[in-house]
């Protein structure tokens, strides 16, 4: 009977047998019921925010004051999933070269800002050149006096 109200309730079952390190798809499996409830959710929410809407920018027409058009609001949802962090870390290393250093640092889970963390590694490539410059390339060990 639990597990049939973990199923039908869209829920996640928090005594799972299988724990451990999970991988992506494991948990996006496991949260899938979760998930598909929370959007069913978002439809509905939505379509309440932009009745609010349209009945605040109504009574602001009605009473005279500014003229608003509740259609230019997007309404925005941030989903919070769990992730293997290990796993995307491993991922996005993989892609250099194949997509942009843009695309990776912004799917990187420990960014939050993607435009600051491009300028301090821009900043972190530019002091290491110029280290660089100080040290000779010299691969041979021997130190050349000419």
């Amino acid at each position: 009977m639990e597990k049939n109200i973990i199923i039908f309730g869209q829920g996640v079952n928090p005594e799972s047998q299988n724990t451990g390190d999970k991988s992506g798809v494991a948990l996006k499996f496991l949260y899938s019921l979760l998930d598909l409830k929370c959007s069913k959710t978002e439809k509905k929410f939505k379509k309440a925010i932009r009745e609010l809407l349209w009945f605040v920018c109504e009574y602001l027409k009605i009473s005279g004051s500014k003229s608003y058009d509740y259609k230019t609001v997007q309404i925005t949802f941030n989903h919070s999933m769990i992730i293997n962090e290990a796993e995307k870390i491993d991922m996005a290393a993989k892609s250099t070269g194949i997509v942009s250093d843009e695309t990776i640092v912004s799917n990187h889970p420990w960014v939050e800002d993607v435009n600051d963390e491009l300028e301090r590694l821009k900043k972190q490539e530019d002091t290491q050149k110029e280290y660089d410059d100080l040290i000779p390339n010299n691969q041979d060990g021997v130190i050349d006096e000419t």
